[in-house]
């Protein structure tokens, strides 16, 4: 099972192609291409103008006799991997004239597009572009499209076993290196017509969830298109997307791995990170539309009362909660996918009379069992727009189920739900400016733990016992700091345990 923690690592910095994926060079305007042809396509090398008279320059490392010549009055103004004269060339250039700072802009309809190219059978495809920099050797140029640049990789595993690849590479460009942008797709062997199909379908989904996490404003999540992927042709989905260290965009990484017994989502941004992992082969979590929107109400209370506790960022908790909405299948949209998709589910079949199992689906949350966790940093500035609040907030959530039935009629449950948080506040006082160098602040800190279990029975068909316990604990601690050291403190520790009858 993979933890949390692994997903992390998914947030690294971009590695290059694979040196079997690599490209080659033609200059936009020239006579020639500049290196080989490339296997998988049968159209010509050709330069996407007609040739001009111009200057020649030979490329060392190339191919015996590649060369390419610059136009007359000025060089050409991008350098093109081959010929590009399709649609998604021409896609790709317009997203480059017309890009801004968001990489919504750069990825614009270019994942969307890929995947129609694989569906429509027309196979492998690739293509690359960079703009030229006439003080930089060609060559360095070119192999400088693959350092720095933000990477989307999608990968399909489908239940035959076969593998469908698809990436994105967009350099936007820097004080060293001109903007570029590469894509990639391919697949391991033909796809049947059912594939193809899926593949269609998902196009829109990927470019939905690509245009969300790339907003310029800060990412957000449009997950509803890539979930409701064909997991009857698919057998698992992987989405990443990685950001080199220096990038001025919002988002700081994101992966997206959907299979036959996990679905894990994160998400890291500036001012924090949010991991989601559901567990496909839950018992009791098949809840009709009504009874999924009051757990996941519920459950979204709690976050808030937790977040405002800690000071948490509002953006962080936001994307925290519509991750939750989504990968639990929350929204309106996804009503009738999560209905589908269920029947997928790897759950244990509990032998029940449908008013027994009916009645003891109502006493459980019915989502899938899930562990969520966001942490945050966060400011608040005062009436003179000076930081006078700094906050660091973590915040767990988990929900585990189990179920054991030694024979039919005869059933023992019990669901946990645990919640954890801690947060640490530096405030300085009066409103002032927040000087934490000089050590003359207040800080809170905070440490709460809430257990909440639902225990159920049945003998011989009927339920014996339903009961709901929950042990809630509270610690404030806070301390008033002169010159780092503490001259007022006090602690608030409070506990509550309840148990409820539900029959």
């Amino acid at each position: 099972m993979t933890s949390l923690s692994a997903l992390r690592s998914s947030l690294a910095a971009p590695s290059p192609l694979p040196a079997s994926q690599a490209v080659r060079p033609q200059v936009a305007g020239l006579a020639g291409s500049v290196g080989a042809e490339d296997p998988g396509r049968t159209d010509d090398s050709r330069s996407s103008s007609p040739p001009l008279e111009g200057t020649r320059l030979t490329l060392s490392g190339s191919s015996a006799g590649a060369s390419a010549t610059y136009t007359r009055p000025g060089p050409p103004s991008s350098l093109w991997a081959r010929a590009s004269d399709d649609a998604i060339s021409r896609l790709i250039e317009r997203n480059q004239q017309s890009a801004g700072s968001s990489l919504a802009q750069r990825w614009n309809g270019l994942g969307g597009a890929l995947l129609a190219q694989l569906a429509s059978g027309a196979g492998d495809y690739s293509q690359a572009m960079v703009h030229l920099d006439a003080s930089r050797p060609l060559s360095v140029q070119w192999e400088d499209l693959h350092r720095g640049a933000t990477q989307v990789s999608l990968q399909l595993m489908t239940r035959g076993g076969q593998s469908i690849t698809l990436q994105i590479n967009a350099h936007s460009g820097s004080a060293d290196q001109a903007p570029g942008l590469q894509v990639d797709i391919r697949s391991q062997g033909a796809l049947d017509h059912g594939t193809r199909q899926a593949l269609q379908q998902l196009a829109q989904g990927l470019d939905k969830a690509l245009a969300a996490l790339g907003q310029e404003k800060g990412p957000q999540l449009e997950l509803d298109g890539l979930l409701s992927f064909d997991r009857s042709q698919f057998a698992s989905l992987n989405l990443e997307v990685k950001l080199p260290a220096g990038e001025p965009q919002a988002l700081r990484g994101f992966s997206l791995r959907l299979g036959r017994e996990q679905d894990q989502l994160a998400l890291q941004t500036e001012q924090g990170q949010v991991q989601l992992r559901l567990e496909r082969d839950s018992p009791l979590a098949q809840a009709d539309a009504a009874q999924r929107q009051a757990a996941i109400a519920q459950q979204l209370r709690a976050v808030d009362a937790a977040a405002a506790r800690g000071h948490a960022d509002e953006g962080v908790v936001a994307l925290f909660k519509s991750a939750f909405v989504q990968m639990h299948g929350g929204t309106d949209a996804q009503d009738s996918r999560t209905s589908s998709a269920s029947d997928s589910r790897r759950a244990p079949t509990l032998h029940l009379s449908p008013g027994l199992a009916a009645h003891v689906q109502g006493l459980v949350s019915g989502l899938a069992d899930f562990e969520a966790s966001f942490s945050s940093d966060a400011t608040r500035l005062n009436d003179l727009g000076l930081i006078t609040e700094q906050s660091h907030t973590e915040y767990r959530l988990r929900q585990s189920t189990e179920a054991l039935q030694l024979r039919k009629g005869d059933l023992r449950v019990q669901q946990t739900l645990e919640m954890q948080l801690q947060a640490s506040i530096l405030q300085a006082r009066n409103s002032g400016m927040l000087m934490p160098a000089e050590g003359n602040y207040d800080i809170t800190q905070i440490n709460d733990r809430q257990t909440r279990r639902t225990l159920i029975e049945a003998v011989a068909g009927e339920l014996v016992r339903a009961a709901r316990e929950s042990d809630e604990q509270q610690l404030t601690q806070w301390k008033m700091l002169i010159k780092h050291r503490a001259v007022q403190e006090r602690s608030t520790p409070e506990r509550q345990h309840s148990v409820e009858l539900l029959i």
